[in-house]
């Protein structure tokens, strides 16, 4: 134990600025050991720029909390990766062989490509957290520009959303009260003992598919062998993505599966010939680019997850009940409101973001009403047979180890 607390303690000293106990006793080998522990470290710097972010947030502007985040970041590592990457910039930009490369890596001064370098860098960061607000959240910007919040006596903040604002962590973690996430992953946490409850399901038709460029000819699951198959590792992007498979019949084995993230362009460009996205997003950027496309639907398949859910703890429930219920009566009132105007919904939601356009927005929210009420059961509901076929879906696939009671990982009582 000892030694791997003095392991941890190196690491710490080695990636921050935090003030560790000094060792007169330090080994040059004691680098090497705290190896381990570097991931550790980075989840502890992120979560506490998380921190930063949210209590700011609150405050400051999307543009002045973002900045002040970044700040934080390069003060509490002492700008050890920014002076790392400058280091590697200026070596492999200016130096033509290995001795070259070497002798300016080793000179602190910084030269102009790892200035160009650290620039882009924070720049990327700078776009890449200004960008975290949701797109798909336009009910509950209406909900608040209208004042439904403020007259059911909330005051109500949306905070940014994405990969890195893990929305379980975030609400069972004390930093937000109400979140969204798929309803996948509200069963994969209660199997794992954590306790949340899903209080209304906004997306009842799940906008994820898989789709192609038209000139492919690629129209069909079957169509896929062969091809270059993009796949989102992890998700219930990929679970969905392996049920359609398995319900049209297709050996995986005949297929070259690339792992993807978010950027289409390897589609547009013919490296992938099919992509997992989702209707109202990438499906979307590929057409205002001016590419036709075909769409399997998981739905045809009879594969149809609830997608965006609106959840909160079992504690919420417990302690602040007249809370929840002012709530979510609030937001669903938004998103009746948005999807009876989406015209007006789109203006309003460009103005939670830097970079979003009102056609762009218009486009998603038109998209999105098939996928909002897809029946004749009011916007939110959700029934046991959903939840259910979802649990053994996750089950069969090996996502979720132990099956739970689905009765408690939802409740309609809010939606009546």
């Amino acid at each position: 134990m000892k030694e791997l607390l003095a392991g941890f303690l190196a690491a710490l000293q080695f990636l921050t600025r935090l003030p560790v106990p000094a060792r007169c006793d330090f080994r040059p080998n004691d680098l090497a050991r705290s190896a381990q522990f570097f991931p550790l470290i980075g989840l502890l710097v992120a979560f506490g720029g998380l921190g930063v972010h949210f209590v700011l947030a609150r405050y400051l502007s999307r543009n002045v909390t973002v900045v002040f985040t970044l700040v934080y970041l390069v003060l509490i590592t002492g700008a050890l990766h920014e002076d790392a990457l400058g280091d590697a910039a200026d070596g492999f930009g200016g130096g033509w062989d290995k001795d070259q490369v070497l002798t300016i890596m080793r000179d602190s001064r910084i030269g102009s490509y790892g200035a160009i370098a650290i620039s882009l860098s924070l720049l990327a960061r700078f776009v890449f957290l200004t960008e975290l607000a949701p797109e798909k959240f336009a009910g509950y910007f209406v909900a608040k520009e209208k004042g439904f919040y403020k007259s059911a006596g909330l005051n109500v903040d949306i905070q940014p959303g994405g990969p890195d604002f893990p929305a379980v962590q975030m609400v069972t973690g004390g930093n937000e009260q109400f979140s969204v996430t798929g309803a996948d992953q509200i069963l994969i946490a209660r199997s794992k003992g954590v306790p949340v409850v899903a209080l209304a399901v906004i997306f009842r038709r799940n906008p994820f598919v898989l789709f192609s460029l038209a000139k492919s000819g690629i129209k069909v699951p079957t169509d896929y062998v062969g091809k270059n198959i993009g796949v989102k590792i992890g998700g219930n992007e990929e679970l969905i993505y392996r049920a359609v498979l398995a319900k049209a019949g297709v050996d995986k084995t005949k297929l070259n599966e690339i792992p993807v993230k978010f950027d289409i362009t390897p589609l547009l460009a013919g490296a992938i010939d099919v992509w997992p996205g989702y209707l109202i997003n990438e499906v979307l950027a590929a057409k205002e680019k001016g590419f036709d496309v075909n769409v399997v639907s998981p739905p045809d398949y009879g594969i149809d997850l609830y997608a965006d859910t609106l959840f909160t703890t079992e504690k919420m429930l417990s302690e602040k009940a007249d809370v929840v219920r002012k709530f979510v009566t609030a937001t669903l009132k938004g998103w009746t409101g948005a999807i009876a105007a989406p015209e007006e919904a789109a203006q309003i939601t460009v103005k939670y973001g830097t970079k979003l356009t009102y056609d762009h927005e218009l486009a998603m929210m038109k998209a999105s009403l098939p996928l909002l009420q897809p029946d004749a059961q009011p916007v939110g509901w959700m029934d046991a047979a959903n939840w259910s076929a979802t649990q053994k879906m996750l089950v069969d696939a090996g996502f979720q180890k132990m099956p739970v009671d689905v009765g408690k990982a939802f409740t309609v009582d809010f939606l009546k």
